[in-house]
């Protein structure tokens, strides 16, 4: 199943979109933290990747595996210690 990830601008209540991701494995989780967006995909069985879009331009700069991880179907960030948490099933 492919998902594709639309990034939207909101400005005065007009919505349009400035970019579309790549399609992939379906999408469960997408958060901006600093200059880079972080995209996590649903992957069962599978060790859990993170994909790290930059801010501006939308390229992919790398992907992170998150160790010992399998079945995540969320996360969230903390700003102050510049983290990502993630949930797991």
């Amino acid at each position: 199943m492919c998902v594709c990830v639309c990034v939207c601008v909101c400005v005065c209540g007009v919505t349009a979109v400035v970019h579309t991701i790549p399609e992939g494995d379906f999408v469960v989780g997408v958060k901006s933290l600093g200059d880079e967006i972080y995209l996590l995909r649903w992957k069962p069985q599978a060790v859990a990747e993170v994909e790290v879009y930059d801010v501006i331009t939308y390229h992919l700069q790398r992907c992170l595996t998150v160790p010992n991880a399998r079945d995540l179907v969320d996360m969230t960030s903390c700003t102050h210690f510049l983290c990502l948490m993630f949930v797991y099933f």
